[in-house]
């Protein structure tokens, strides 16, 4: 047994919001929701990913993609599951949701009324990880569905 002195959780910064609840984004469809998660699942769940997600490395047009990706879903009994074509060499193949993930699901199922059953997870390891200027692929994507991005970890600069 150690008599180290017990450490109390760091407390940070608050954020500057770059965005706040009520700004118009992209074509008016689209909103800002925060605070999402609760606050013990928020603390802990970008280093819970960073080890559950079987993360893969994707290639586009012939070069490695600068971040890490995973695409997890929903796998019914007769083995069937959802699919998202998205603009690479070979998609990743698709894992059962892991333990935080289905949590995170849970909280946005819950705060939209709206089901999810596929996530692609990208995963930006430092600032030299990134992502283009893109527009989503939605021929997959069921007309009136709402696309979602849960956004974990530092504000980026």
């Amino acid at each position: 047994m150690s008599n180290t002195p017990r450490q109390t959780p760091r407390q940070r910064p608050p954020r500057t919001p770059i965005l706040g609840v009520g700004d118009v984004l992209g074509a008016g469809d689209s909103y800002l929701v925060t605070d999402i998660l609760p606050p013990k699942l928020a603390e802990v769940a970008f280093e819970k990913l960073k080890t559950e997600v079987k993360w893969q490395t994707m290639y586009h047009r012939g070069g490695e993609v600068p971040r890490l990706v995973a695409v997890e879903g929903e796998v019914a009994e007769d083995g069937s599951f959802p699919v998202y074509r998205h603009p690479a060499d070979e998609s990743p193949p698709l894992s059962p949701f892991s333990p935080t993930v289905a949590l995170i699901r849970d909280q946005v199922q819950k705060a939209l009324n709206h089901p999810v059953n596929h996530v692609l997870i990208q995963f930006y390891r430092s600032g030299k990880d990134y992502i283009s200027e893109h527009s989503d692929k939605t021929i997959d994507v069921v007309r009136g569905s709402n696309i979602v991005n849960v956004s974990l970890g530092a504000q980026r600069r």
